[in-house]
């Protein structure tokens, strides 16, 4: 049971993605819905039963219960995320607190990439993004690689809303390209670099990607 709140400090996620826990080879949330509504279906019966016998009080006192119930067992099930929250609190205060602006920035990435089991060289993704927004005029539609969720999810944040992702080249009015090795994009001209394997292109022709 212990292990359950034991949440690695050292494998960093984003502040609102914990992990989930386990028991019985299924997610904890399954045991507690299957918790909630066991509770509220004996609600039911004992209000059933208290109506049919006239009895309004105790039924009020069921319906309280019940209410009462659901907010302690939320603050009761909430105490591995407020666990976890306090020790990357720690974590951080102590690693961070008297460092400079780009030493915390170099560590925060350092986390993300390690968190995520990324490659060295996603390292800069930020600043490319950046880049991106800066040279690309605002209200384009780009298409961005490599075509993967975390990327895409950094994407949209930091692009957002200045520019707008698209699901296809085709759609696109500008391409990124960022640590994927491409020799030919079908429709498409380089026209900036930011560093080797990170380029945006622009649309000329129908693309064929």
């Amino acid at each position: 049971m212990l292990q359950y709140f034991k949440q690695p400090i050292e494998l960093y996620y984003y502040i609102n993605n914990i992990s989930c826990g386990y028991f019985s080879g299924k997610i904890d949330h399954f045991w507690f819905y299957v918790f909630i509504l066991i509770i509220f279906v004996l609600s039911l019966i004992l209000c059933g039963y208290f109506l049919m016998q006239g009895d309004l009080s105790k039924q009020k006192k069921v319906i309280k219960f019940f209410i009462s119930f659901l907010f302690v067992f939320w603050f009761l099930t909430s105490i591995r995320w407020f666990l976890i929250q306090g020790k990357w609190l720690i974590n951080d205060w102590q690693a961070l607190k008297n460092v400079s602006l780009l030493q915390k920035q170099s560590e925060m990435m350092s986390r993300i990439i390690q968190g995520n089991g990324l490659p060295e060289n996603w390292r800069n993704f930020r600043e490319f993004l950046e880049f991106a927004k800066e040279e690309i005029p605002p209200g384009s539609k780009i298409y961005v690689l490599p075509a993967d969720e975390i990327f895409w999810c950094w994407s949209r944040y930091w692009l957002y809303p200045e520019l707008q992702l698209v699901d296809s080249s085709l759609k696109a009015d500008y391409f990124i390209s960022f640590n994927v090795n491409l020799q030919v994009v079908n429709g498409f001209e380089k026209i900036k670099t930011f560093s080797d394997n990170k380029f945006i292109y622009i649309k000329i022709t129908n693309p064929q990607l």
